[in-house]
């Protein structure tokens, strides 16, 4: 009878730890991928998390670029964010509007209306999956710009990834309330 205790106190540390490495979540290993390779260019993707307001980026004034944020389930300082998800700017369906006065300089969270796919109004705070085509914008590598100010460096730091531009946008975008 104690061989078959040590026995089940030897298997509950292994049943335990594939357990917790099968908890990953695929909308971070998705993140990851999008900004180092091309492998989704061209293709539909899903993932889940929640929409951001912050780096919101204008678009042509048709459309507003904003985030989708995630974090680990067991570690919450894990975060992952998925950006340049394209949405049309209005109150149609998959759609987003900042409900503020045009005199107003700035606008919170709760000033952003999101429209999902049935036209019904959600939040930053709702949990959603997204769906939406991938586009490289410019694929091969980073292009220096000589639209900046060079600043020297004391110590030169090594640049991290292999140097290519992972620059994307996700349009076509379909938005789910979870």
């Amino acid at each position: 009878m104690n061989r078959s205790i040590l026995h089940c106190s030897g298997l509950i540390p292994v049943l335990l730890l594939l357990f917790l490495s099968s908890c990953g979540n695929k909308s971070m290993d998705l993140a990851r991928e999008l900004s180092s390779s091309y492998t989704h260019d061209g293709k539909t993707i899903t993932a889940e998390g929640r929409l951001a307001t912050d780096l919101m980026i204008w678009g042509t004034g048709q459309t507003l670029d904003m985030n989708l944020e995630m974090q680990a389930a067991l570690d919450n300082s894990k975060r992952e964010r998925i950006t340049d998800i394209v949405l049309p700017y209005g109150t149609g369906k998959n759609s987003v509007k900042i409900d503020v006065p045009d005199t107003a300089r700035h606008f919170e969270a709760k000033d952003v209306l999101i429209y999902d796919k049935n036209g019904e109004k959600i939040t930053t705070s709702d949990k959603v999956r997204i769906t939406g085509t991938v586009t490289y914008t410019a694929k091969g590598p980073k292009k220096k710009s000589n639209d900046h100010v060079m600043i020297t460096v004391p110590k030169p730091r090594k640049e991290e990834g292999d140097g290519n531009d992972y620059s994307y946008k996700i349009s076509n975008v379909t938005i789910e309330k979870l």
